[in-house]
Order: structure tokens, then C-alpha cells, then sequence
């Protein structure tokens, strides 16, 4: 039974591939055509939810449906990821002044599964400094700084650099960051984080060199 349930499943699967090729003009490579396979065995052998649902049109031969299907359920756990990455980052925040290691567990993971909030990135580079972490932090706001799409984003990675390299005692690259860290603030109104910048730049002043 085994042995025939095995055949009748490779036999769809192949029914699968074939339409699909039908389909296009595209070409294959032997191991573009081994990766489409393993995905189609893999779903078609789904029993439940979305993914069952779309493995019976799948075996109907209704590609369209099953596509459907599976875009359906990948929005819904897009959603249900967006939430745990709030959870992890409230998580991350309660522990933020009493648990330096809990919060940076809530920050990771919020990163992990929402990596373009700012916010809990700043966070989660903020906690490896405050724990010595000081690569891990620079790669955090480096990327940060790379990927900000707004003044405020990029006033944040560049205050974040300039408290990195004091903590470095690199007087000459805190400066450079604090400065257009103020002055993107100054040029947006941002009066928060202006005073913010300006506090690090008595910081520097008071440095001891």
C-alpha cells in the first residue's frame, strides 16, 4: 500500500510539472526542475488549512485556484507575523531597564520577523552596547543607516554611530555622526531629538581624552 500510495504521489507530482511546463516558455535547469519537484510533493501531500485546500485544486490540475489559495494564506500569516514581531518588541521593551537579556531576546526576535522596524533595530543595537557588543552594534546601525528611507531613520542611525564611537573613544567620528545627526533634526523640527544630539555633543566635550 505503501509502495503504491509512493507511485501515485510521484505520478501527480509529475502531472503537476508537466502542466506547469505547458505553461511557460521558460527553460529548466536540472536543479531549478529538482526544487519545483520537491515543492510540489511537499504541498500536494498538505492535508490541512490553506495549504490542504490548495493542494486538492493543485491535484485537480488547477494551478490558478491552488495560487489563490496559498497567496490567501500567506497574507494571513504575513498579518499574524507582523503581530508576534509586536509582541517580541513590547516583550523587549518591558524588560528594556530590568532584564538587559530578556530585552534583547524580544528585540532579536522582533527583528527577525519585522526587519524593517527601525525602531526595535535601534533597540536591539542600543542593548549591544549597553552589554559591550560594540561589532554587533555597528553592524546593527550600519545597515540601519544603509536601509533608512526617511530623515528620521537615517538621524537615528547616525546619532546611534556617534554614541558607538564615543563609546570607542573616537572623538573625530562622533562628532562627524552627531553633527548630521543634528542637522537632519534641525532641518525636519525634530526638537526631541535635537536635544537629544545636543546632549551627546556635551558628552564629547566632557569626554576624557
Amino acid at each position: 500500500l505503501f509502495r503504491l500510495e509512493a507511485h501515485t504521489r510521484s505520478s501527480e507530482v509529475e502531472e503537476v510539472l508537466v502542466l506547469l511546463k505547458q505553461n511557460s516558455r521558460q527553460q529548466l535547469s536540472s536543479e531549478a526542475e529538482a526544487a519545483l519537484r520537491g515543492s510540489i510533493q511537499r504541498l500536494l501531500e498538505a492535508q490541512d488549512g490553506a495549504r490542504g485546500a490548495a493542494a486538492d485544486k493543485l491535484a485537480d490540475g488547477d494551478i490558478e485556484g491552488a495560487l489563490a489559495a496559498l497567496n490567501a494564506a500567506a497574507t494571513e500569516g504575513e498579518k499574524a507575523a507582523a503581530g508576534l514581531a509586536e509582541t517580541w518588541q513590547e516583550i523587549g521593551a518591558l524588560a528594556f531597564m530590568g532584564d538587559t537579556f530578556t530585552a534583547m531576546d524580544g528585540y532579536k526576535r522582533a527583528t527577525e520577523l519585522a526587519p524593517g522596524n527601525m525602531q526595535a533595530r535601534s533597540m536591539l543595537g542600543s542593548l549591544y552596547l549597553r552589554t559591550g557588543h560594540l561589532d554587533e552594534a555597528e553592524r546593527m546601525f550600519q545597515n540601519m543607516l544603509y536601509d533608512a528611507d526617511d530623515d528620521q531613520a537615517m538621524a537615528s542611525a547616525l546619532a546611534n554611530l556617534g554614541v558607538l564611537a564615543l563609546a570607542r573613544d573616537d572623538l573625530e567620528q562622533a562628532e562627524i555622526h552627531i553633527r548630521d545627526s543634528l542637522e537632519i533634526n534641525e532641518k525636519t523640527g525634530n526638537a526631541v531629538a535635537q536635544a537629544q544630539d545636543l546632549t551627546h555633543c556635551t558628552t564629547m566635550f566632557y569626554h576624557p581624552v
